[in-house]
């Protein structure tokens, strides 16, 4: 009977041991530390392309482009009439500056251009260029009404301007304000001129044969 009980008891301890470490086993699996963190895998292949998107608003219209020249065909007459011969008159715009090329004007040969200055202009207000080709350029800056023809064009100082063909550009700046006449003549002594013009901003042209 006591050796029942004892196996009885030490069968009970062996169970208690028993759970005791079973239980200390999953608590141990269930306490470990984290751990390193792995490396970083591979950088994956490009996607494709995405789809285009729609097309963007139209942007502001530019501002607008300085006008072209316009070139024009005059022909003045190098004789007859009351004084033989005559001239083609330039003006600007708000007739302010005049040029005046002649074509055996009074007498043959006469070749030259000079400028006038319209109502209510004085000296400073505006300022002439004329340049000839291979020639100085030559500047002015004292234009005033009714002072007569002034700012002559010269070559090597003379106000003929020799014989034909020749080439010129003619400026006006008023205030900002730019006149040009490039300017083209063809003639002979007692013949016609034939003069071929490109205006910028030019106002208007006048063949004079009085």
């Amino acid at each position: 009977m006591t050796q029942h009980i004892v196996a009885s008891k030490l069968s009970k301890f062996v169970a208690c041991a028993c759970l005791t470490i079973a239980a200390a086993v999953v608590t141990g699996c269930n306490d470990g530390s984290t751990g390193p963190q792995g490396a970083t895998g591979a950088t994956g292949a490009t996607g494709a392309t995405g789809v285009m998107g729609p097309q963007g608003l139209q942007g502001p219209q530019g501002p607008q482009g300085a006008p072209a020249a316009i070139a024009t065909v005059y022909v003045v007459p190098g004789s007859g009439g009351a004084s033989g011969g005559g001239y083609l008159q330039l003006v600007t715009a708000n007739s302010r500056a005049e040029l005046d090329i002649t074509c055996n004007y009074g007498s043959p040969g006469d070749n030259e251009a000079f400028w006038f200055a319209g109502s209510g202009v004085s000296a400073g207000q505006i300022a002439i260029i004329n340049q000839f080709d291979g020639k100085p350029l030559q500047a002015f800056n004292d234009l005033a009404f009714n002072q007569g023809g002034q700012d002559r064009a010269t070559v090597s100082g003379n106000p003929q301007l020799g014989s034909w063909p020749w080439h010129a550009v003619f400026t006006a700046n008023d205030s900002g304000t730019l006149t040009r006449w490039d300017v083209t003549v063809t003639g002979s002594s007692g013949g016609n001129c034939t003069y071929v013009v490109y205006a910028f901003n030019g106002g208007t042209a006048t063949v004079v044969h009085p």
